[in-house]
């Protein structure tokens, strides 16, 4: 009952989402661990902070993907 399917749910932008943090994620743990082995110095972050900073990311790229695939969609359909 709590965690209902949403009807309203955008698969590709969600997909999209997706895509985004885990290059988002992929890039900056590559980063702090390319700057840990040649500097010996971490980017200062906490775990939380990251997971954090990556929601932000997830939410803001699924909205702009939302927005792109509607004025996509608006275009097609106005030929």
């Amino acid at each position: 009952m709590f965690f209902k399917p949403s009807k309203s749910k955008d698969n590709r932008s969600v997909n999209i989402a997706y895509y985004c943090i885990f290059v988002y994620w992929s890039v900056f743990l590559l980063l702090d661990s390319l700057l840990d082995d040649l500097f010996d110095k971490a980017i200062d972050m906490k775990s939380i902070d990251l997971l954090l900073s990556g929601l932000a990311v997830f939410f803001a790229s699924e909205l702009i993907a939302k927005f792109v695939l509607e004025k996509k969609h608006k275009k097609v359909h106005m030929k």
